[in-house]
């Protein structure tokens, strides 16, 4: 027997905006790396929305769903930008600062 289509929601690690927020007046082309808490980081293509002086607020798509996360604003580039260089790529490794597995009840 079928039951109800189960919604996925994407485990990545995602940030708490701090600080004032700045609103884009229309959506910017972005490339983020996610963070997924059970695999290695990968790349999307994003429309960057809002951001503070350290995270972004992108929207995204995941399994044919558009997602709207704040994510650390090291993670995001714009179009076009070149890749990371191996210095900073380093900090792939670095622990993210907001666990959402951990939520406050």
């Amino acid at each position: 027997m079928l039951g109800a289509p189960v919604t996925v929601v994407p485990r990545i690690y995602r940030a708490s905006p701090q600080g004032p927020i700045t609103t884009a007046s229309s959506p910017i082309a972005v490339i983020v790396t996610l963070r997924w808490m059970i695999s290695e980081p990968t790349e999307v293509l994003a429309a960057a929305v809002a951001w503070t002086s350290a995270e972004v607020q992108v929207e995204w798509h995941f399994q044919g769903d558009l997602r709207c996360d704040w994510v650390d604003a090291v993670d995001v580039r714009r179009l076009g930008a070149p890749r990371p260089t191996e210095d900073s790529e380093r900090s792939t490794a670095r622990p993210p600062r907001i666990d959402t597995r951990l939520r406050p009840r």
